[in-house]
């Protein structure tokens, strides 16, 4: 998917694209980021979600994300990044 720097900003807004904090600058096809330290970054924890979808029944755990409210999934599924190894 291309989203041009109208499409960006508006899903930035909308909440539907966020950040943290809002990027500075948006070009024309692009965003430019500055990222944190490792100690800070967040990874999905899938064999929770997984977990929780087996518990609830469900044969085969299937992630759609546009069937969910990152808001409330995030901080469910969110964890800390493992232990970065720079060998």
């Amino acid at each position: 998917m291309y989203l041009s720097d109208v499409d960006l900003r508006e899903a930035i807004e909308s909440g539907k694209l966020i950040f943290e904090p809002k990027p500075e600058k948006i070009d024309a096809t692009s965003i430019d980021l500055h990222l944190d330290k490792i100690e800070e970054a967040k990874i999905w924890d899938i064999s929770k979600f997984s977990e929780d979808e087996l518990a609830a029944g469900r044969q085969r755990p299937e992630l759609r994300i546009g069937q969910y409210s990152l808001a409330k999934f995030s901080t469910r599924y969110l964890a800390k990044a493992p232990p970065y190894d720079e060998k």
